[in-house]
């Protein structure tokens, strides 16, 4: 197969503007994200810093490409790829091709993005934007702006360079939100509390038994598993829980169990939306950081969320524990 040299992927665009928007992505992201979720904010909003141009050495160092596949030394170590080897997963396309097209470039299997074209040369078919490519074409942009100008940004303006990038990457990381309005609303009866309780257990009871542990798999991430099928299963499980979650938008819910309802629906959503940024490791590294950050808050809520409900189960239809088919 004959290779082209990688078109600079848009994650490659952040180098130069230097380590300072490096260092600012995730503390940035996961400041707006929890702000627009409404969690407890994990650390401030970090300003960049007032002199944003990289010298001479560090350009050199961001620049330096070892085995001249078209990543730069320090995106080899992002991407967990050998810095020696052009083609880590040895699948035939180089290490920077497969970043630049959004497939794993640790996985052996050769990437269906690539086809041969009768010239020979390796075309990607195209994807879209993630998390990581929105922030850094924002930065970038807003930063050579700036340079283009024949000066460095200000102060002010490099704030609001990293708020226009906020502004532009959550659309792409914010998790499906389920309203009051889209509540079935139905009477206050005994028999209305009992089916709605019975259907809150069984939906979790049936999460329980899901082949998938997302605990263990994200453990797996955690001391450097770099088995590919690990972010695929996330995805799956991920995927799991956000059709229970859409599946309880149908449940009739009596009217006195509306607000907690809505919060333990929006709270499993948001769960494993966090949940399946890990599964986006090797293509989304900044949704991934976000995950990382926002993982324990969402899985406290959702703790929380659960703890109303049975209170107010074992209140109004303390019966429906009895069934041990439904005991988590």
């Amino acid at each position: 197969m004959k290779k082209r040299h990688a078109a600079v992927s848009s994650q490659r665009l952040v180098l130069i503007v230097g380590a300072a928007i490096i260092a600012v992505f995730a503390a940035v992201v996961v400041y707006a994200f929890n702000t627009m979720q409404g969690t407890p904010t994990q650390q401030p909003l970090t300003r960049v810093a007032t002199t944003p141009s990289p010298s001479p050495v560090a350009e050199a160092y961001y620049e330096q490409d070892s085995d001249n596949d078209g990543l730069a030394d320090w995106e080899e170590l992002l991407w967990s790829t050998d810095q020696a080897l052009a083609d880590t997963d040895g699948d035939g396309v180089s290490d920077g091709e497969e970043v630049a097209v959004g497939t794993n470039p640790l996985d052996p299997t050769p990437p269906e993005e690539f086809e041969e074209s009768e010239s020979g040369d390796t075309l990607s078919a195209p994807r879209p934007d993630t998390s990581t490519d929105i922030i850094g074409k924002e930065l970038f942009s807003g930063y050579m702006l700036t340079f283009q100008q024949g000066r460095q940004p200000t102060v002010q303006e490099q704030q609001e360079i990293v708020d226009n990038a906020i502004r532009a990457t959550l659309p792409s990381l914010q998790a499906p939100t389920y309203t009051t309005n889209q509540v079935v609303v139905v009477g206050v009866s005994e028999a209305s509390r009992e089916k709605y309780a019975r259907t809150i257990l069984e939906a979790f009871a049936d999460m329980l038994t899901t082949p998938e542990n997302e605990m263990e798999l994200l453990y797996q991430i955690a001391i450097g598993n770099r088995d590919p099928q690990i972010a695929e299963r996330i995805d799956e499980t991920a995927a799991y829980y956000t059709n229970k979650a859409e599946e309880l938008f149908d449940a009739p819910v009596p009217s006195d169990a509306v607000a907690i309802h809505h919060e333990l629906v929006n709270a499993l959503l948001r769960y494993a939306h966090a949940v399946s940024g890990f599964g986006d490791i090797y293509t989304d590294p900044l949704r991934a950081a976000a995950s990382l950050q926002l993982f324990d808050p969402y899985n406290i809520a959702l703790n929380r969320a659960l703890k109303k409900f049975y209170t107010y189960a074992s209140t109004h239809s303390p019966q429906v524990f009895s069934d041990t088919s439904l005991n988590m």
